[in-house]
């Protein structure tokens, strides 16, 4: 949805990109929220927008979040550490 934004909405592209640069917003990694179906090339696959994005702009992302399901696939951590991302944020759906 960042890169989207970036596309469709040109004339606030550069403040957004300033605010991730600043930390004052986050992009978090994933794309979709994975399942445990999803395996982990899947999971190597899904990062990579989110990190060519903070390539290109100069910014980091430190971390994932999944919301609405209530799993995840086992590789799921090992594949943040690997890629530089520490930190997950789950908030499944509990209604």
């Amino acid at each position: 949805m960042a890169q989207r934004f970036l596309q469709q909405r040109p004339t606030r592209a550069a403040e957004m990109v300033r605010r991730l640069q600043e930390g004052r917003v986050e992009l978090a990694g994933l794309f979709l929220d994975p399942t445990e179906l999803v395996d982990r090339r899947a999971l190597e696959v899904s990062l990579g927008p989110a990190l060519a994005l903070a390539q290109q702009h100069g910014f980091g992302v430190t971390t994932a979040m999944t919301t609405d399901i209530p799993g995840q696939g086992w590789s799921l951590p090992d594949v943040l550490v690997d890629r530089g991302l520490p930190y997950l944020s789950v908030a499944p759906n509990a209604m």
